[in-house]
């Protein structure tokens, strides 16, 4: 199966790019605890309810330990981290938390290992992904 795209035209008053077109993904299906349970169950010694009380108790304690400002490193899968969108302030005097910060959100980053020989990182979870074009 392939990651779907969609192609759309940009409609913005930057000279620079309204009218030009990019792709973005088209999410095709939810897949939500109960099924991922169930298919690691599947594969593995460990029952459904097992891999559910797992991954709940990971994600609390992720919470917790984000909320302390760490970011949570999972192995192979990647790093995840809170992060914020704030207004621009005259100074650091005036900024308020309570008011200025607009949005937080949750960012994850795969795993990556540099490349010794051209010194770019490679992200295993990324790799060999194929696209497809809606029509």
């Amino acid at each position: 199966m392939a990651i779907q795209l969609k192609i759309s035209q940009h409609k913005d008053t930057n000279k620079n790019i309204d009218g030009k077109w990019f792709a973005k993904t088209i999410c095709t299906d939810v897949v939500d605890i109960n099924e991922l349970a169930e298919r690691i169950s599947e594969n593995s010694t460990f029952k459904q309810s097992d891999v559910i009380g797992v991954v709940c108790a990971v994600v609390e304690e992720m919470k917790h330990q984000m909320e302390d400002g760490k970011t949570v490193a999972l192995g192979d899968l990647g790093r995840f981290k809170y992060s914020i969108q704030s207004d621009l302030v005259d100074s650091p005097n005036v900024f308020n938390p309570n008011k200025h910060i607009k949005k937080v959100v949750c960012k994850f980053t795969p795993k990556g290992v540099r490349n010794q020989l051209t010194k770019k990182m490679i992200y295993p979870m990324l790799e060999n992904l194929k696209f497809h074009v809606m029509k």
